[in-house]
């Protein structure tokens, strides 16, 4: 169970990427890593969901794009070499597996599960561009990381 994993680092504030912010680095030229350690300004983990990036690569499969087929292969990339050098900051989880969830959206998916890491007393903030999750997350009170400006993150 990923949950497991989550609690033993002991650490109480988790920021879940969802697919649109992944591409940030590349399509922006924003460092979202480092820019998320300077806003959140406290321990934290990141939480990459492996059903993030499965939507990535159905993504890609689907349109055939060369661009965004590189700019996907370069955000990745980038992610496994964060990944590589902080392996206990940056952790892949499967979220169907802690929720015992088979929602097929992933909004909903990554909505879910954010619900049931604070339930369990988790400060949880989810960065994403996505204007209806954003709505989403709102409505439950969560924390956001998002885009101002093209140029900057923000927190909401």
């Amino acid at each position: 169970m990923n949950f497991n994993i989550i609690e033993n680092n002991k650490i109480f504030t988790v920021v879940i990427l969802d697919s649109n912010f992944l591409l940030v680095p590349i399509q922006l030229n924003i460092d979202i890593y480092e820019e998320i350690k300077y806003i959140i300004q406290e321990d934290f983990i990141y939480l990459i969901p492996n059903e993030v990036i499965e939507e990535l690569q159905k993504k890609d499969k689907r349109e055939h794009n060369r661009k965004f087929t590189l700019n996907l292969n370069n955000a990745l990339r980038l992610l496994e070499q964060y990944i590589k050098n902080n392996p206990k900051k940056f952790i892949k989880i499967n979220i169907n597996a802690d929720i015992n969830d088979r929602i097929q959206d992933i909004d909903n998916l990554l909505l879910n599960y954010a619900l049931f890491l604070k339930q369990k007393a988790y400060k949880v903030f989810i960065a994403t561009n996505d204007k209806i999750l954003k709505k989403k997350l709102k409505s439950h009170k969560l924390n956001i990381i998002f885009i101002r400006q093209s140029k900057k993150l923000d927190i909401f």
